[in-house]
């Protein structure tokens, strides 16, 4: 203490105005740790004692990049990291820096946090949708009046014209890429697919652009877009794959002349020229048509595809009017959800049936039945209600690797969360749990997916589970509540529709490396994720048999 003084005392003598800045240092060390003593203090008398304490908190660029507590752990530790809570929430609070967090796996409070067009406690933070909105203002970011909006606007495109269309275009994908990619043709012949994904991805692509936006593509058809002619697949899976770098790093990180930084702006610049372009076109498309009509048009053509009504929409008047974009925003959400959740389904579908032969097995029988119903037995879209088994092994593959891992909202005010539980004695509870105004809370999607009180043995690849489903509802992976995705059955009905194409003309195997075994394999393919803006199977070696 002695020593500190003397050294104050001198740094005053050599330089009066140092004392003073010492003394606003110490007091702003001390203002900030008396703050976190008090927010810990309340913290504590609210939840209890925190059953987790990381640094920083997950939602902040320090938890971003230095912890995992975000969206990875979530995943890893997902069948312990509620274990020894009592409730169906876990409490978090960070020891450096940010605000306490909690996270829930239980669907009923999930249920009361979601939202909808009617303003609630809670609502999407846009501090946490920066990903989201990069593009623009859309139906997964924004919310409450804006969400019913643009939700009006949306959902007529989604109905049974579509979803028959869908059926249609991925089957004649399917058989483009038998031939254009040259596939087995001849029974016991094999064909080995380091990456499933590079298919599953193609055909997400197809079908969205053609069904959703009105562009068709062929299987081997290749798009060009800018003066610099980029590659528009390469840009748009480039631009998901970095979504998260480009939305919230400064625009300085962005404009270093590295290689990767310049690339990013490559295909920024493409897909934002592609969706200008795109407007443009339909713009005069529409133009035309109302010209031709004088303004009488088919109420079946403004429901033709998404595309068409958001366009449409931008030349509206008043409140429900579009800017462009809303437009481009709306347009990447819609392909960024279907293009992303169904191809990385597909993929872990695959490769979960590739080692469950006994599925396997149920879904060929079923699909052989259905088959031969059908007149030359060629599967159409009529047949989809009668592939259960087909669409429940999709659904459970979505069950066991969702999408979207998290659910996240913030408390526009002091209100309460009643939270299921189990007491010492195993019998189920509920609390009442007071939530403070600016309480940030984590659906944790992954958490619900492997409940044990909602799905036994969630660890265990079970298409059964869903078999004696009466409703698309019930497919929790696909969100919850008012907010659930706008284009479930769009990507059940692709997802059906591949899967009874390519099983009955192929069967499944892992593709094992050199002396690896099964169950290597399984802990190889079906333990890795990738986490980027969406959760999926890292890599899909498959090996696949004419039969």
């Amino acid at each position: 203490m002695d020593i500190l003084k003397e050294t104050i005392a001198q740094l005053h003598a050599e330089n009066p105005n140092s004392l003073y800045a010492t003394a606003i240092v110490v007091a702003s060390v001390v203002a900030l740790q008396l703050r976190w003593w008090q927010q810990h203090r309340e913290f504590e008398q609210v939840y209890g004692k925190a059953n987790y304490r990381p640094k920083y908190n997950p939602m902040s660029p320090f938890g971003f990049v230095l912890e995992d507590w975000a969206m990875a752990r979530l995943w890893r530790d997902r069948f312990t990291i509620y274990r020894n809570s009592k409730r169906d929430l876990i409490t978090l609070e960070p020891t450096v820096y940010g605000r306490p967090l909690l996270y829930t796996n239980s669907i009923e409070v999930v249920r009361q946090i979601g939202g909808g067009g009617t303003p609630t406690g809670w609502w999407k933070a846009p501090w946490a949708q920066l990903g989201s909105l990069y593009w623009g203002n859309n139906v997964l970011a924004v919310n409450d009046i804006e969400w019913k909006k643009y939700r009006k606007i949306l959902q007529p495109a989604f109905n049974p014209q579509m979803y028959e269309l869908v059926w249609n275009e991925t089957q004649k994908l399917y058989h483009d890429m038998i031939v254009a990619d040259q596939w087995p043709l001849l029974s016991g012949q094999t064909r080995e697919v380091i990456h499933a994904q590079v298919f599953t991805q193609r055909l997400a692509l197809c079908v969205i652009l053609s069904c959703g936006f009105g562009m068709p593509l062929r299987w081997k058809e290749e798009t060009y877009v800018g003066s610099e002619r980029v590659n528009l697949d390469e840009s748009i899976k480039f631009q998901a794959d970095n979504n998260m770098l480009i939305s919230h790093a400064p625009k300085w990180v962005l404009a270093l002349p590295t290689e990767k930084m310049r690339y990013i702006a490559k295909c920024t610049n493409t897909l934002r020229s592609w969706f200008e372009q795109a407007i443009r076109n339909k713009r005069a498309e529409l133009a035309e048509i109302l010209e031709e009509t004088q303004g009488d048009v088919d109420e079946n053509y403004l429901k033709k595809d998404v595309f068409t009504r958001l366009v449409l929409a931008s030349q509206a008047d008043g409140t429900n009017r579009l800017e462009d974009s809303e437009i481009i925003g709306n347009t990447w959400s819609m392909y960024f959800a279907g293009h992303e959740t169904t191809a990385s389904v597909l993929a872990a579908t695959l490769c979960l049936l590739a080692v469950h032969k006994e599925e396997q097995d149920i879904v060929l029988e079923e699909i052989q039945k259905v088959s031969e119903q059908c007149a030359d037995e060629t599967l159409g879209f009529d047949q989809y209600d009668s592939l259960v088994r087909t669409r429940s092994c999709f659904v459970e593959a979505l069950r066991m690797f969702p999408a979207g891992t998290l659910v996240l909202r913030e408390a526009r005010e002091d209100t309460i969360l009643h939270v299921p539980g189990i007491d010492a004695n195993g019998r189920a509870t509920e609390e009442a749990l007071h939530v403070s105004k600016g309480t940030i809370i984590g659906g944790d999607m992954v958490g619900i997916q492997y409940n044990p009180r909602l799905y036994p043995n969630p660890e265990v690849f079970r298409p059964s589970r869903w078999y004696d489903s009466t409703s698309d509802d019930t497919f929790t992976a696909f969100s919850i509540g008012p907010r659930v995705c706008i284009g479930r059955k769009f990507a059940l009905v692709e997802g059906v529709c591949f899967l009874a194409h390519l099983l009955r003309d192929f069967e499944v195997f892992p593709l094992l490396e050199k002396g690896e075994s099964v169950e290597a394999w399984k802990e190889r393919v079906l333990s890795r994720t990738e986490i980027k803006f969406t959760l999926s199977i890292a890599d899909a070696p498959l090996l696949f048999k004419r039969r």
